[in-house]
Formats: C-alpha cells, structure tokens, sequence
C-alpha cells in the first residue's frame, strides 16, 4: 500500500507539478484517501487513471488537499506585535516602500490584513504586497475580494468601514485596498523566490511538510529578505 501511494505521488508530480512527497504523509495522505472514496474509486491506480483524463478532478484535487485555513488578523496577539513593533521598525528603518511577501495567502484575508495594518503608518499607494499560493482557486477568491459576514468577526471596525463595501450578506475589499496586493501563482517547493523583501509573512503551511522540505523553504525566505528583514510565521 505504502509502495502504491509512493507511485502515486511520482505520477501525480509528473501530471499536475506539485509534490505531494514534501507533506508530511500522514496528514496528506489522509486528505488524498478521503477524496479517492468520495469519487468512488477503489485504489491509486483508478484514481489516477481518471485524473489523467478528467482535469475537472484535478482541480478538485488541488481544491481538497491544499489546506487553504485563512482568516483576517490570525492569532490577535501575534498582529498586535506586528503591527506595534515590526511594522513601525522596518518603516523607520527602510522607509514606506516596503516589499513585502504573503507566501501561501489561500484566499487573501493575511496580505489585505497586512495592508490594513500597515496604512496606519504609510500612505496606501506607497503599499505593494506580492501574495502567493499554489492554489489557483484560492487565488481567483483572493483576488475577488468578496467574503462572508462571518469572515469579517476579527476585522477592527475602522478597517471594515473603510476598506469594505457591504453587498447583502458579504464584504468586498474596495478597489484602493485591492490595488495594494498583487496575486501570484507560486509553488515554495518549486519556484523562484521574490529578492529584496522587507517583510515576509507565512503562517498557513509549514507545519504541513516534511522537516527537509521545511529547511529548503527556510533557506529560500533567508535569501529573499534583506538584511535585518522580518519572518513572520504562525502559532504552531
């Protein structure tokens, strides 16, 4: 079984391009099980057969196994110390133009939460955010800006008065905040990192990978910042 799911990693890479062999297997390979029952077949070699043909279950796939967990503002306590002593720091000692580098932002609420916080110290067309997953659904929501009433219970009111338009039951990012972020396709595991950052935020999935695939994502954000740049990470 362990040999089947090892050769249904390699192919799936040489199909779709994404390493399910740097996650950690015991919890990727639950959420891969779980969606091969929900489809009905009845092994890999099924499974595979039919993502081969059918790029509709790819998608799914991606959907299903990428855990994009996001919300605006996660872990009070962790924004209350960016936005009170990193933030202001690296404006003081690098200016308004900052570069800064959302990696793995799911479905957008972390880099328009950065940009949120960071207008209360630099004007908001001095602000540019690269936001990055390997999701591409993920990114097409972000880039929407649209989220429910619910999404929204972390977002300080002078933020949602501002930066939100009320349709019915949902918020949408106005059209200055969303011109703060730009939303790319970007595989950590893969593909070039961005140089020069001022600031990097990752708080959605290192937890999930392999420890050796952990330190080559750890080599990458210590290439891509500046000198005494900031890494801000997740709880866990």
């Amino acid at each position: 079984m362990t040999e089947s799911y090892e050769s249904f990693t390699r192919a799936f890479f040489a199909l779709a391009g994404f390493d399910l062999g740097c996650y950690k297997e015991n919890q990727i390979r639950r959420r891969v099980d779980a969606l091969m029952l929900r489809n009905g077949f009845s092994g890999y070699g099924e499974y595979l057969q039919q993502l081969k043909t059918h790029p509709e279950l790819v998608r799914q796939f991606m959907d299903y196994v990428n855990i994009n967990v996001s919300e605006f503002f996660r872990t009070q306590r962790h924004w209350v110390h960016l936005d009170e002593r990193v933030l202001p720091d690296l404006v003081k000692r690098f200016g308004s133009r900052l570069r800064i580098w959302s990696a793995g932002c799911a479905t957008g609420e972390e880099p328009y939460s950065i940009a949120m916080s960071l207008s209360r110290l630099v004007p908001l067309e001095d602000i540019a955010i690269i936001a990055t997953d390997v999701d591409e659904n993920a990114l097409a929501l972000a880039a929407r800006g649209e989220y429910s009433a619910s999404a929204m219970a972390h977002v300080p009111q002078e933020f949602r008065s501002r930066f939100f338009i009320r349709r019915g039951h949902s918020y949408c990012v106005t059209p200055a905040l969303r011109s703060c972020v730009t939303f790319r396709r970007q595989d950590l595991l893969q593909d070039n990192y961005f140089p020069g950052c001022h600031l990097i935020v990752c708080r959605n999935m290192l937890i999930y990978l392999t420890e050796t695939a952990k330190q080559r994502v750890f080599c990458g954000f210590y290439d891509a910042l500046v000198p005494h740049g900031a890494l801000f990470l997740g709880n866990a």
